[in-house]
């Protein structure tokens, strides 16, 4: 670089100090100097990636020791998706004085924990507002009753995972929240330690221990950087869940069970795949991929509902066996066929 006529290693040196903010101005000056925030791949991003505590390492948990390809990529991925729970949120409010005039509406940061603001979650939670962030310092919290989250929020552990730990039942009551580095334990009352029925909730860098999570449809999940100990995951009717980074300790007794099929009607996520495969007919399976779904297109508008099936059943063996699928001719005795429709029941 000519800047300063300084040596370019040492250019990386001074960079180095500078945090996220600072290395996002410095790529804006002019090319050489984002070529310059670039070539910090392996050194300040790598840093700022490992050294993040709402993640773990791109490749966890089957491949730790394997570095991604860009370190920075890495890092933006993991920046985007803390911040899709809060995607569709309003910034803006209107001002006092003049409905013309806009300001941002900022969000406040409630600290619980021993010396601070507030003494336990539920007392931070009765004075939040719209997408504030909660932060739990290190501690064991423990709620007497169930929690309610009303307003959209943030509930983020302070520290290392496993510093923070919180035995509670929460119950979603509202459109989006999310949940970082914390330990989940189901309280004494209840083995439920998160559920919700309409709402989106994002999990980040989390451990569950020994309790059940419920998603009910029209709600949706993104989990990623998790760990399962004895933890029963349902989803029921549930039009979108991602399940991304995560590991299953002790897979004798944990689960994830999905039950039902979405609904059209009040599906975020319906829409917009439907929105995605209207405009990328690149999507869409071709004849010769036997291992993909077939799309009706002629029926893609119309409200999604699954199809009507003949499931024949042959003397004990399971539906799915490949001899199940053909019965023999003749063959009458310990046999039946029945059809079974949209709403699940069997029609003899």
């Amino acid at each position: 670089m000519e800047a300063g006529g300084l040596p370019l290693e040492l250019w990386r040196m001074i960079l180095a100090y500078l945090h996220l903010p600072d290395l996002g101005r410095c790529s804006l000056v002019c090319r050489a100097w984002y070529e310059l925030i670039l070539s910090l791949d392996s050194t300040r991003w790598r840093q700022l990636c490992l050294g993040c505590t709402e993640c773990r390492h791109p490749n966890w948990p089957n491949q730790p020791d394997v570095e991604p390809e860009s370190w920075r990529e890495a890092f933006k991925q993991h920046y985007l998706a803390s911040k899709t729970w809060a995607k569709n949120a309003l910034d803006l409010e209107s001002s006092i004085c003049f409905s013309l005039f806009r300001r941002r509406k900022e969000r406040r940061t409630l600290s619980v924990g021993p010396g601070h603001e507030f003494d336990s979650l539920g007392s931070a939670l009765a004075m939040a507002s719209l997408y504030d962030r909660i932060v739990l310092f290190p501690g064991v919290y423990e709620e007497q009753g169930e929690i309610i989250l009303k307003v959209p929020v943030e509930i983020v552990g302070h520290g290392k995972l496993g510093e923070v730990t919180l035995l509670a039942s929460i119950d979603q009551h509202c459109s989006t929240t999310r949940l970082c580095n914390l330990v989940f334990m189901p309280a004494w009352f209840s083995p439920f330690m998160f559920k919700t029925t309409s709402g989106h909730v994002q999990f980040d860098n989390c451990n569950f221990e020994n309790g059940h999570i419920q998603v009910h449809g029209p709600g949706t999940c993104q989990v990623k950087f998790c760990t399962f100990r004895n933890t029963h995951v349902f989803l029921h009717n549930v039009p979108l869940c991602v399940l991304e980074n995560c590991e299953f300790v002790g897979s004798e007794n944990n689960s994830v069970t999905v039950e039902g099929h979405p609904s059209a009607d009040k599906n975020w996520a319906y829409k917009y795949l439907l929105g995605l495969i209207k405009s990328s007919p690149s999507v869409l399976p071709t004849e010769a991929s036997d291992s993909l779904l077939s799309l009706d297109l002629e029926s893609r508008d119309q409200a999604w509902s699954p199809r009507t099936c003949d499931i024949v059943i042959e003397g004990s063996q399971s539906p799915t066996s490949p001899t199940s699928s053909s019965p023999k001719p003749g063959s009458k005795a310990g046999s039946q066929e029945a059809e079974v429709g949209s709403d699940g029941e069997r029609k003899e």
